[in-house]
């Protein structure tokens, strides 16, 4: 068997010519020093060693949270604190490390260790894919779901128990997927080997009748009171709506407040309970002060 045999190719690549030089200790060095680079590009930070490690797994939410349990958490975080603590500082704030490595097997068995945790840090469940919500559309013949999340790629899969269902498109925050006619039940994303939060979806009640639609394109837009765009409202922003009303698609302004939504979000167009706030102004460019704004009237906040 190879002597290399298992061991993460980045670990490889950091210390497969030093190891094969005899330089043990330099080898292992080189890769917990990757494994340190790991974690401080994982939560975008130049802290090193215990700094880096407290803030990469302490807290109720972590930035890397591989395990459920709290006590797990703790035991995890232990786990990385003595491999840079001791394995990484022992050979590089040191003369010669106190506890040399001095074959080649010892020094495999240092280089698997530090593969073992690069692919603990692949476990880290805020890198899982995350249903946040889902919108069913589409007609009962040839029913469409829209998955909205965090962390979906190119090979995202949406599964259910026995069938891979079709992915027609993809973004990071979004996958859409054809589904089955009358299709009723659980589904969930797979990206690689991690799995997402298990969602219900029913395409039963969609009908053969288009309805309206409005999705939102832009928030936080700049509103004015007049016509010259010197008056800018503090109490309300705009959203730019793409409208779909019987097959007819058009934009559309509508107030609301600053936060409430994101962009591919989609809204209902009223009846809406909020204030009367009357006329408004957006400039076409976004900016302040503009003077060709746009005028519209919208009685109601959404």
């Amino acid at each position: 068997m190879s002597f290399w045999a298992g061991i993460d190719k980045e670990i490889w690549d950091a210390s497969a010519a030093i190891a094969e030089a005899g330089k043990f200790d330099d080898a292992i060095f080189a890769a917990f020093r990757l494994l340190e680079a790991e974690i401080q590009q994982r939560i975008d930070s130049s802290s090193i060693g215990q700094a880096l490690l407290d803030e990469a797994f302490d807290g109720s939410s972590p930035k890397i949270d591989i395990s459920p349990n709290a006590r797990d958490r703790v035991a995890m975080k232990q786990l990385f604190t003595g491999a840079l603590g001791n394995i990484r500082n022992d050979r590089g704030h040191k003369k010669a490390p106190l506890i040399p490595c001095r074959t080649n097997r010892e020094c495999l068995l240092y280089l698997q260790f530090a593969t073992l945790l690069l692919e603990l840090l692949k476990k880290d469940r805020n890198t899982f894919p995350s249903i946040t919500r889902l919108r069913v559309f589409g007609t009962p013949d040839s029913p469409l779901l829209e998955l909205r999340g965090r962390n979906f790629d190119k090979a995202s899969e949406v599964l259910n128990e026995t069938t891979n269902f079709n992915v027609r498109r993809w973004q990071n925050d979004l996958l859409e997927i054809s589904l089955p006619p009358g299709f009723c039940g659980e589904l969930f994303v797979k990206s690689g080997e991690n799995t997402s939060n298990v969602v219900h979806c029913d395409t039963r009640l969609l009908t053969t009748e288009r309805e309206n639609s409005y999705r939102i394109i832009a928030t936080d837009l700049t509103l004015f009171e007049d016509e010259t765009g010197t008056t800018k409202r503090e109490d309300v922003v705009g959203m730019l709506l793409l409208a779909n009303e019987s097959g007819t698609e058009f934009h559309r302004i509508q107030p609301t407040l600053k936060g409430r939504y994101q962009d591919g979000d989609f809204v209902t167009h009223g009846p809406f309970s909020a204030p009367i706030i009357g006329q408004n102004w957006v400039s076409p460019s976004g900016t302040n002060g503009a003077r060709e704004g746009l005028g519209f009237r919208n009685d109601r906040i959404a």
